[in-house]
């Protein structure tokens, strides 16, 4: 019988379980809509689920082993706590989750010769042409001539 039910002992007893998981952030409030994974490395399975408006969700009918969560919410850290499933009682698992760090990168590059670093005069040349060029500038020319 513990073959083809390795969830029952040898005592015909269930040995599965709850997992509830409450998730909240650095203050304590809680984080809805964290998506929250349990996962067995032994036998390579997981269940996924999505936490409720009060930051909870329960993975029900968990047989006894040791198991990875992984929490995850837009805005933190990730968070993989371990845990043991070892009774028929329900597993509370409180997960307050890390603020993510903002990586932001400016680079700033120079380029000689727009701004005078020596003095906070500006200077612009002109050819001759340019001046006569301009409008008034050419009766005023001509009359000095």
């Amino acid at each position: 019988m513990t073959l083809l039910f390795p969830f029952l002992s040898a005592s015909g007893q269930i040995q599965i379980s709850s997992v509830q998981v409450t998730v909240t952030d650095p203050s304590g409030a809680l984080v809805r809509d964290a998506r929250v994974v349990l996962s067995n490395s032994i036998n390579h399975s997981s269940e996924v689920g999505i936490a409720d408006g009060s930051g909870t969700y329960v993975f029900n009918n968990v047989p006894f082993d040791r198991y990875t969560l992984t929490i995850e919410a837009p805005g933190f850290r990730p968070a993989t706590p371990e845990l043991t499933v070892r009774s028929n009682l329900p597993v509370v698992v409180k997960v307050a989750l890390t603020l993510a760090g903002s990586q932001e990168t400016i680079r700033v590059q120079a380029r000689s010769g727009l701004v005078e670093g020596e003095s906070a005069s500006t200077e612009t040349d002109l050819a001759e042409v340019q001046i006569e060029q301009l409008p008034g500038v050419a009766e005023a020319v001509n009359c000095s001539k």
